[in-house]
């Protein structure tokens, strides 16, 4: 089962504190064909990414470490891009996962690791399981896939990751 435990993050963005939830401890009991982990009780998909209430900046615990500085460049588009769709809203999972994979397309990230991003943000709407979420997860698994497609393209992925990010492009 799946359990989650509160933490306090630093936004390396705008700086503000905030809170959120990290995955304690989860159990995988399968996984769909787009590799999707599927868990016992609540899915941990979701806790796996932390987003900024203040600015939107979106990422992994890690990426909340302070080890990295975050480019100032980076910084301007999340003003610009992210921030004017908080409206006083709560980030939801799959647009933190979005957020999260914009910024690390804007960081210079491989094109399989932006397009993992997209992946976990359809993954999420999955999970919502609702009509608008129907359409973001299309419009999310498209953006995977031209990103997946991209990398296979470029040949500057392992084997492993080719075969995998191959198939997944079959499963598309």
């Amino acid at each position: 089962m799946t359990t989650l435990a509160n933490i306090k993050l630093r936004c390396p963005c705008c700086r503000k504190r905030f809170r959120s939830q990290m995955v304690a401890s989860t159990n995988q009991v399968g996984m769909a064909t787009d590799f999707m982990p599927v868990t016992e009780g609540f899915p941990s998909i979701p806790a796996l990414v932390h987003a900024c209430p203040s600015c939107g900046f979106s990422g992994e615990e890690d990426d909340f470490s302070g080890k990295q500085e975050l480019p100032e460049a980076v910084k301007q588009r999340v003003f610009l891009e992210l921030k004017p769709h908080l409206k006083g809203r709560r980030v939801s999972a799959p647009r933190a996962y979005q957020n999260a994979a914009m910024i690390l397309e804007w960081r210079g990230a491989p094109a399989v690791t932006v397009a993992d991003g997209y992946l976990k943000a359809a993954w999420c709407c999955r999970l919502q399981c609702t009509n608008d979420t129907g359409r973001d997860e299309e419009y999310f698994l498209r953006e995977a896939l031209e990103r997946f497609e991209h990398a296979v393209a470029s040949k500057i992925t392992s084997d492993d990751v080719t075969a995998r990010t191959t198939y997944l492009i079959g499963e598309a």
